[in-house]
């Protein structure tokens, strides 16, 4: 009879166990289950707002109202050719190099005039002393006659500073064509660099957006949140520096130009040069030799020297004066019956100087001086034209070198490794911080490139104005 007992009550708890694992099971495997769910929600947010940030990455769709306030490509905006020729037409400084024209053509008008004849007259009368009627009367016509062809030589000279003139006009023109297109580089480079960090502060004003909704939902710490927030404002300070380097660089071509500080210039977005295929040094050199102004100039400059020692030499030969001289007198014989004589005579000669002491020794020791300094200068500018060649071409190279890296290696590189990233961040192996690094890195990269391709235009003026002409 216990025997049955014990198995019955055995019977009963052993059922009541049985059914209540069978419940705990049960909970445990839908609370399994709604963890799964809740885990996967949760991963399908955090891709979402991944994805979200990572198409964020072009930078091609953010508006830059800044950069067109400078940059157009329509009829609004100004060549660089329109710029050049508002300068020469307007420039003050070239004006008034152009004046010293009209300084030499009149004096070379002064050098061709031949010398003045003189007359002089002579009357000498007795009226004031004994009153008998008697008076003296000559009259001499003069006409100097210059030796050693000094008229053509004044002549000459005046010609070679007129042509030293027109090469120092065209190194001016020349050195203001490139300054302008130099300024013209810069602003349209720091108006590129302007659109850029236009663009990347909208998208790091997004990332920080992003960063603080994590923060609040409590996915990431608060020194994530400041450090996006440094992040951004550090674009805005870079945004805020370039605004000022453009305002400044169009200042300068305003200046160049002679605008006034109110036009409303815009330029094309363009570059005013164009990439050349290759180069050799030797031929540069050879090239500036011929072709650079200011070279021209000195060369002149050394042949006026010459000429002056030419006509300072035919200034050391007298001049000739010759002279027709008419004479007459009127004379007295008898102070009683004033019985009077009158003789007339007409003659000429010649006069001139003897050239004992004074033979100009002086002028010509000084023009023989200036020639040899001429020498000595035009010397030094040649071996300086070659080392600012030298140097030109040594930068226009590292910049060709730096573009071509940038262009082949690290720019395609860098987008490939954001690719990679953004794969391996949709595949669970990189993290969301992963990313926004090598998209910084991007960034600096591009912005770095924005710089070495400036330089390379810049370099490539800095060669034309060495070798004095267009290189490409």
């Amino acid at each position: 009879m216990k025997e049955k007992i014990f198995i019955t009550i055995f019977s009963i708890i052993f059922l009541i166990s049985f059914y209540s694992s069978s419940n705990a099971q049960d909970n445990i495997k839908d609370n399994v289950k709604d963890n799964a769910q809740n885990s996967d929600k949760n991963n399908n947010q955090e891709t979402s707002r991944a994805e979200e940030l990572l198409k964020k990455i072009d930078l091609s769709k953010y508006s830059t109202p800044f950069y067109l306030q400078y940059v157009a490509d329509d009829d609004s905006a100004r060549s660089i050719d329109w710029l050049i020729n508002q300068a020469m037409q307007n420039n003050k400084g070239l004006i008034s190099i152009r004046q010293k024209k009209d300084v030499l053509q009149a004096r070379r008008i002064q050098a061709a005039l031949r010398p003045n004849p003189k007359i002089d007259i002579e009357f000498l009368t007795d009226e004031l002393s004994n009153r008998n009627g008697e008076y003296d009367l000559s009259a001499t016509y003069s006409q100097p006659i210059e030796r050693g062809k000094k008229r053509e030589k004044r002549i000459k000279v005046v010609d070679l500073e007129l042509a030293q003139l027109e090469k120092e006009v065209l190194f001016q023109e020349q050195n203001l064509r490139l300054e302008i297109t130099t300024q013209y580089i810069n602003a349209l480079a720091n108006c590129q660099y302007l659109e850029f960090l236009e663009k990347l502060v909208k998208l790091n004003e997004e990332n920080f957006k992003i960063v603080e909704v994590k923060f609040k939902e409590g996915d990431v710490a608060k020194l994530d949140l400041q450090l996006s927030e440094v992040e951004l404002n550090r674009w805005k300070i870079q945004q805020l520096q370039a605004e000022l380097q453009v305002k400044a660089s169009f200042t300068q071509i305003k200046l160049l130009a002679n605008l006034e500080v109110g036009f409303v210039l815009k330029l094309k977005p363009t570059f005013p040069v164009s990439k050349i295929l290759s180069l050799e040094l030797l031929e540069l050199q050879n090239l500036a030799l011929e072709n650079r102004a200011d070279l021209q100039a000195v060369r002149i400059g050394e042949d006026i020297a010459q000429a002056r020692i030419n006509l300072a030499e035919s200034q050391a030969k007298t001049n000739i004066d010759l002279f027709a001289k008419y004479k007459e007198e009127r004379k007295t014989e008898d102070n009683i019956l004033r019985f009077s004589s009158i003789e007339r005579k007409i003659g000429g000669g010649i006069s001139f100087s003897l050239p004992l002491y004074n033979r100009n020794q002086g002028d010509i020791l000084e023009a023989t001086a200036n020639k040899t300094q001429a020498t000595y200068l035009r010397e030094q500018l040649e071996q300086k034209i070659k080392q600012e060649v030298t140097l030109a071409f040594a930068q226009f190279t590292n910049s060709e070198q730096a573009v071509k890296l940038f262009e082949t290696n690290i720019l395609p590189k860098a987008q490939d490794n954001l690719k990679i990233l953004q794969v391996a961040y949709q595949l669970g192996d990189q993290n969301l911080i992963d990313v926004i690094t090598e998209q910084r890195r991007l960034m600096e990269s591009q912005k770095d490139y924005l710089t070495v391709q400036k330089d390379y235009y810049l370099s490539l003026i800095a060669l034309e104005k060495a070798v004095g002409i267009k290189v490409n």
